[in-house]
């Protein structure tokens, strides 16, 4: 990758907090185009939804998230760009799962279930790697196929890199202490990385990919990391 000028995310922060901070000092000399965080690979490939319009008091980048997730613009950006390089993670495959609305699907964030738009697809079907699998899986599988074509015939020299990223179980305080996350958010993440390992097995099963893994080494959130506290920074 240290050879990678344009480079796209598809994924969570975790994927540009490798990029831009493996080394503290410096971070690796590519531009980033374009990026989707908190968006699943089933949303993605989905049909897109009608325009939005009140979004309620939530920030612009926020909305911005929301939008593109209904809208599934990136596809259309990885072409118009044309990246040399396209960083995937499942975190949030694994964490969100997808949600039934409008005859389309949508990654049911944390961003998404606390804005107003949460109400067109209150009482939906909700799929999950570990509450409903089999459903999940085959929708991911015929999903990760229809990526797949589409890179093929748009962007055929693209480097595809899998990034194996996981929620931490602790963080590190403004103390310098260790503070293992509660309870209820434990249970949460760790779910989620167990959903992601099986979705990259599927993943790399699929693509002719290259892999991130720091699944040996200890990870840690970071109070003091400028995006905030959390499982994946």
């Amino acid at each position: 990758l240290v050879m990678t000028k344009r480079m796209a995310i598809l994924g969570t922060c975790a994927s540009e907090d490798w990029v831009r901070y493996q080394n503290q000092r410096t971070a690796l000399d590519v531009r980033l185009v374009p990026k989707r965080f908190h968006a699943s690979i089933i949303s993605l490939c989905a049909k897109p939804i009608s325009p939005l319009h009140d979004l309620g008091d939530i920030s612009e980048a926020d909305k911005l998230m929301i939008r593109r997730d209904f809208s599934k613009i990136f596809l259309r950006e990885l072409v118009e760009t044309q990246p040399d390089c396209l960083l995937i993670d499942l975190a949030s495959d694994g964490l969100d799962g997808v949600i039934a609305c409008a005859g389309s699907w949508l990654t049911p964030t944390y961003i998404f279930r606390g804005s107003p738009l949460s109400k067109l697809a209150r009482g939906n079907t909700l799929l999950t790697a570990d509450g409903t699998p089999r459903r999940y899986l085959s929708l991911f599988r015929s999903s990760l196929l229809a990526l797949q074509n589409f890179l093929d015939r748009h962007l055929p020299g693209c480097r595809i890199v899998l990034h194996k990223a996981r929620f931490a179980d602790s963080y590190r305080n403004a103390q310098d202490e260790i503070v293992p996350f509660s309870e209820g958010k434990l249970k949460l993440n760790r779910t989620a990385n167990w959903n992601a390992a099986v979705l990259e097995d599927m993943f790399v099963q699929q693509f002719r990919c290259d892999v991130i893994s720091l699944l040996d080494h200890p990870v840690l959130g970071d109070e003091q990391h400028v995006w905030g506290i959390g499982a994946l920074h």
